[in-house]
């Protein structure tokens, strides 16, 4: 069954070709391939979301909103530190910037949160009271680093520290 026409089946309306359940005031949207099932309380919104997980699903660039709700901590700790294979220099160097700037100061943000340009602006704001400008700018490619990983990974859709065009990486002053 094709086309745009819900059809209703055993409490359940057939959506594209997928199947949304009705759950007491709740529509629950299943069968979309490599997305998880998700359920909403209004039917647009049900159809909606399919709408943007079957196109996503068919071109492979879904994102799911829900993936992006790890900390910045537990994605650091439990993903990205132990897939790099830095030189031992590197990896001392680059760690102790983001065990002892990032991670207290944006450890604790899940990855959605990440996504706003208030949370980047307050993260650099604090690194301006705690180092030199040219480590600061360091601690944010290494934040920027992480967080394009956390794009590969699927866990955002786009990397927010170069989304946003009035956040700029801190900047060496001119001599």
């Amino acid at each position: 069954m094709g086309g745009s026409a819900d059809a209703v089946l055993g409490g359940g309306l057939l959506l594209g070709g997928e199947f949304c359940v009705a759950v007491g005031c709740a529509y629950r949207v299943t069968g979309v391939p490599g997305v998880a099932d998700c359920s909403f309380e209004r039917l647009e919104d049900a159809k909606t979301w399919m709408a943007k997980a079957q196109a996503g699903s068919w071109e492979r660039d879904f994102f799911d909103p829900r993936d992006g709700s790890i900390t910045l901590r537990e994605y650091v700790e439990g993903q990205w530190i132990p897939n790099r294979t830095d030189i031992v220099s590197t990896r001392t160097s680059m760690l102790g910037k983001v065990r002892n700037h990032i991670l207290p100061l944006l450890g604790d943000k899940s990855l959605n949160q990440l996504r706003h340009a208030a949370t980047l602006r307050q993260f650099q704001a604090a690194l301006a009271l705690r180092a030199a400008v040219s480590t600061a700018r360091t601690i944010w490619t290494h934040l920027s680093t992480i967080l394009a990983a956390a794009v590969d990974d699927k866990l955002l859709p786009q990397n927010p520290c170069r989304e946003h065009r009035t956040i700029k990486p801190p900047r060496t002053r001119n001599k």
